[in-house]
């Protein structure tokens, strides 16, 4: 739930003065914590996710110390936060896939 979360919260933001830092710092908390109780694969995902989501900030940072005068720069900005955002929705598709094995519960499986 937290990734989606993560996921869904900054995929809606397209100024960084607008973004609440404290709720992603812990939702940060939340992933790091999580890492313990799960295979290494979704902690390879999770890793993945984290760095998806700082290059998006970076690039909002970037914007805002950009002049809005100089079109070329902020096209160009625009563009790439459309792709980091991009990044973060084909992540949001991958949850159930990667997620369900970890959360399959099969300890609670007959057989």
């Amino acid at each position: 739930m937290t990734v989606k979360e993560l996921i869904e919260y900054l995929s809606l933001r397209h100024d960084l003065q607008k973004i609440d830092h404290t709720k992603i710092r812990a939702l940060y908390v939340h992933l790091d914590e999580a890492r313990f109780f799960l295979p290494d694969g979704v902690r390879k995902f999770l890793e993945e996710l984290h760095q998806a989501c700082e290059e998006f900030l970076a690039i909002l940072a970037e914007r805002e110390i950009l002049s809005t005068d100089d079109d070329v720069k902020w096209r160009s900005t625009a563009e790439t936060a459309s792709v980091k955002q991009a990044k973060l929705r084909e992540i949001y598709s991958q949850l159930p896939r990667k997620f369900e094995e970890a959360l399959a519960f099969k300890q609670f499986e007959q057989g």
